[in-house]
């Protein structure tokens, strides 16, 4: 049996087995909820910035211009990062897939421990795979 993943002083245990697909975490502090805002209007932006945001993590934004200018950010490069904003210790990339007919938004990322990146180029490399992989999802279950 695998022991959860902890480091000392770094937010509590994660058992990667015990992790169910497809949360409900908070947009503003996942690389997926980032990608998703991203792909909204100004109107539900409008609706979603006027309810209360949790700060999960000491690094977590929850300040609505920040949020905003990394929407922006997030649309102009065509993926979302996060920086221990959810857990300590993990960031995150995400790429939202464009709409599929039938289908509520989706989203797909990957979460990596900071050891695991460095830099830029990490970050680049690791971008590119999300992306990759969105293109190939959304090929595989779009509409014929």
């Amino acid at each position: 049996m695998p022991r959860p993943l902890r480091r000392p002083g770094h937010g509590p245990a994660v058992d990667p087995d015990d992790q169910p697909g497809g949360g409900r975490g908070p947009l503003h502090a996942t690389g997926v909820g980032r990608a998703l805002l991203a792909g909204r209007d100004e109107e539900w932006l409008r609706r979603w910035f006027s309810t209360p945001r949790d700060r999960e993590t000491v690094h977590t934004v929850i300040d609505e211009a920040e949020l905003r200018a990394e929407i922006e950010r997030t649309r102009a490069r065509g993926y979302a990062t996060t920086r221990e904003q959810m857990t300590l210790g993990n960031v995150s990339v995400a790429v939202a897939l464009p709409h599929v007919g039938g289908l509520p938004p989706i989203a797909v990322g990957l979460v990596v421990h900071l050891e695991r990146v460095a830099g830029a180029e990490a970050e680049r490399r690791l971008s590119a795979l999300v992306v990759q992989s969105a293109r190939e999802i959304h090929a595989a279950i779009r509409e014929p």
